[in-house]
C-alpha cells in the first residue's frame, strides 16, 4: 500500500465509521501495516544529543541521569515523526512503565 493509498483509505474511514474507538483502532492498524514495508528512519547520534541537552540529560519524569532513551511522544505507529518537538528524553523505569492512557470500552 502506497502512502496515497494509505490517505484514501483514512479519509473513507474518516467519513464511513462514525464510531472515534473503532476507527482509531483502524487507523492504527493500517498504518502499522503500512510501515512493516517502510522501515523507521534512524534517530542520528547527533540529533539525540540535542535532544538529551534539551532536556539537560535528565529523565522529563523523575529527573534521574540513569538509564536514559530518546521517546517519542506521540509514537511514531500512530503517525508520530521524529521532529524535535515529538521526541523527550525518559529513563528506562519511566519508559517501560508509560502506558496507554486511552480507555478502552468493552462490549
Amino acid at each position: 500500500m502506497t502512502e496515497e493509498q494509505l490517505k484514501e483509505r483514512l479519509k473513507w474511514l474518516q467519513i464511513n465509521e462514525p464510531n472515534e474507538l473503532v476507527r482509531k483502532n483502524i487507523e492504527r492498524h493500517l498504518r502499522n501495516w503500512c510501515l512493516i514495508k517502510v522501515k523507521r528512519p534512524k534517530i542520528s547520534i547527533s540529533f539525540r544529543k540535542r535532544i538529551l541537552e534539551r532536556d539537560k540529560y535528565r529523565c522529563i519524569n523523575c529527573h534521574s541521569f540513569k538509564d536514559l532513551a530518546i521517546d517519542h511522544i506521540k509514537a511514531f505507529s500512530e503517525g508520530g515523526t521524529n521532529d524535535i518537538g515529538n521526541l523527550r528524553t525518559l529513563c528506562k523505569k519511566c519508559n517501560s512503565t508509560k502506558r496507554d492512557r486511552k480507555t478502552l470500552t468493552t462490549f
